[in-house]
Order: C-alpha cells, then structure tokens, then sequence
C-alpha cells in the first residue's frame, strides 16, 4: 500500500516554537503542583484552590507530547532506520536522568548517611528503568523518575510496532487497538484491584497510559497527512478552541469527583482519555502556528525547551526549602527555589542534554 504521510529525507527541520511552548505549559502546571505540596506556591482563594492540583495532570500532557513526536519520528522518514530512531531516544533522555540519578543518590547519602543493600538495588534498578516493576521504588529516589518508567518502555513498544504504523490504514487500526487495550486494562484494574493506591499505580503504567500515548499519536498522523493538515492549518484557531474545551470540561468533571476518583467507573476507566482527547486537539492545532512574537517573550518556549531537565530537577530546591527554609514565608521562598531550580535545570540542558543528543529533528 502507498503510503498517505508527507514524508520527508530531510533530517533536520526547524523547531516548532508553539509545541515548546505546549511543553512549557505542561511542566509549569506540574512545578506549580509540586512546590504547593511543599508549601513553597502559596494557598489560592476559593473557588480555585483545586487549581494546583491539576497540575498532577501535567504529566498526561507530556505523555501526549511523546506520543506526538516519538509517532511523527516513526511515519516522517521517507526511509525508516530503527537503529536511528532508538539511538535518538536513548540519548534524548537517559544520559541527563543518569546525571540526575548520581546527584540524587549523593544527595541521599548525604542525609540518610548511610549505603545499604536496599539503596544498591535501588540504583540498579533505576539504572535499568526498571524502577517501576516493584511499588514504592518509582520515586523513591527522585520523586519525578516514576514516570520515565513509564516513558522509556514506550520507546521500545513504539520501535516494536514501528512497522504497523508507517501505513495509513494499519496506522489507525493500531492507534485504535492500542487504546483499547488501554481501557480494558484499566477497567481490569477497577475490577480487580481494590485499594486505591493499588488502582493508581496499576494503571498509572505502561498499558494504563496507552491511550494518552495513542491520542497523540493520532493527532501526528493527521499532521503529517497531506489533506488533513491543510485543513488543520485552515482551522487551526476553531480546532484550538475546540481542545481548550474538551480540556476544560474534562478538568471541571473531575475536579468534582477528585475526592472518590479511584471509586468510579467512568473516572478511573474513562476520564483520563477524554483528557488526553482534549490535549491532543490542543497539540494538533499548535503544530500549525505561525511564529509569534509575543510567544517567543512569553518564555514559554524557553521552559519547553528546557523542560525535560527542569522535569527531573525541581524537586530539590523544592526539598531544601522544606528541609532549611520551614519558617520563611513563601514570597521569599518561590523566587528563590524558581531560580536555583531554572539555573540547574538549564545548565542540565546546555551541558547534558545538547551534548549527548545534538539533533534538532521534529523528534525532539
């Protein structure tokens, strides 16, 4: 069958600024979220003290991002190459999370003073990604990591499938079956396992997430096709406002039933993927955005590019103003922790990240 995907022999295109700051967006909402549960972003008035908790779903926004990409690397090549592909994502995100690790684990020793069994174990496991195979270990360590546990073996999933996807008809029909499984997984989960952390961490993993992986896929396929994206790019603004509500009413249903999430049916089935619907109609309409200055100042574009490193580190200054800093009121606390939290961050990005993976392809 003829492939219907624009593809291309090109290795190297132009970054889009809208998507960086899609990424900005998402890891703002997960810092706010974090440094509110550390006392350091300060309590909102009501009605909108539930606004800081959607930043936990800040994470299903980045999964629907890697969906985007890691898809749109696979169908893109006019000539597929696996070994690229994998070599691409190896060195994307393992060697500043290998970084990471090390500063942490010291970070550890530093203030348990000890190194045992448990701890080493610990490491290897994380090492390998495997961190997630054993409950309470995901974020043990860093508090962040549980979701590359999630995020690498995607890539493998992804390279395993690549073949099925590089078609227009088999694209779709496993877009569909990989969210299927999804939510048979999850309605598996609600009908077998009773406690709620046990529902979350079941179907916070691999097969659990597939749909916000799938639904970001879809929205690259329909990018990288000819027609539809002329379309897209037509009606971008409509299709925006389009994902903006489906966003806004997939947050608004479960900010009412946030107290007895893992009780539902249709919240812990369901709602996540009407969620990630809305993000990937969001992400669909910014792939066509033009350039914009206000944008480029805004900074968000700035904190997407840095995003992955700022992910991983911004717990720590978030740890020692808990840790050194329990009586100083949060106006001093938030500029101090934004700024030593942007400043390692960065350096991540400048010295690990660009160094290891130089690429400036679409697969960012």
């Amino acid at each position: 069958m003829l492939m219907s995907f624009r593809n291309s022999n090109s290795k190297y295109t132009k970054r889009s600024l809208s998507l960086d700051a899609v990424r900005g967006v998402a890891i703002l909402i997960v810092v706010v979220f974090h440094f509110r549960e550390f006392g350091i972003f300060p309590a909102l008035p009501s009605p909108y003290t539930v606004v800081p908790m959607f930043g936990m779903f800040g994470v299903d926004l980045f999964y629907v991002l890697s969906g985007f990409f890691i898809t749109k690397a696979i169908i893109s090549p006019a000539i597929w190459n696996p070994g690229s592909f994998l070599l691409a994502r190896v060195t994307r995100i393992y060697p500043a999370f290998l970084f990471s690790l090390a500063f942490f684990v010291g970070l550890k020793i530093f203030n348990e003073k000890t190194f045992d069994l448990y701890l080493l174990t610990n490491i290897m496991l994380h090492s390998l990604m495997l961190h997630n195979l054993i409950p309470g270990i995901g974020g043990s360590i860093n508090g962040t990591y549980w979701t590359l546990g999630v995020e690498f073996p995607y890539y493998f999933f992804m390279l395993a499938i690549s073949y099925f996807l590089r078609t227009w008809k088999s694209f779709w029909i496993t877009s569909v079956v990989m969210l299927v499984l999804c939510l048979v997984w999850r309605a598996g989960v609600f009908l077998f396992i009773p406690t709620d952390m046990g529902r979350f961490f079941a179907s916070t993993q691999l097969p659990g997430t597939l749909d916000a992986f799938a639904f970001g896929g879809m929205a690259a396929g329909l990018v990288r096709h000819e027609k539809l994206n002329q379309l897209l790019s037509l009606w971008r603004w409509p299709v925006l406002v389009i994902g903006l509500v489906v966003t806004a009413l997939s947050l608004n249903y479960v900010a009412h039933h946030a107290g007895h999430y893992w009780a539902l049916g249709w919240t812990a089935i369901l709602w996540r993927s009407s969620l990630a619907a809305g993000f990937a109609i969001i992400i669909a309409a910014c792939a066509n955005m033009q350039y914009s200055k206000m944008l480029h100042y805004s900074g968000l574009p700035w904190l997407g590019k840095i995003s992955f490193s700022l992910y991983i580190y911004h717990l720590f200054p978030a740890i020692l103003a808990r840790k050194y800093l329990p009586e100083v009121e949060w106006q001093w606390k938030l500029p101090l922790a934004s700024l030593l939290a942007l400043g390692i961050s960065w350096a991540s990005w400048r010295f690990i990240e660009t160094r290891f993976h130089r690429t400036t392809a679409p697969i960012q």
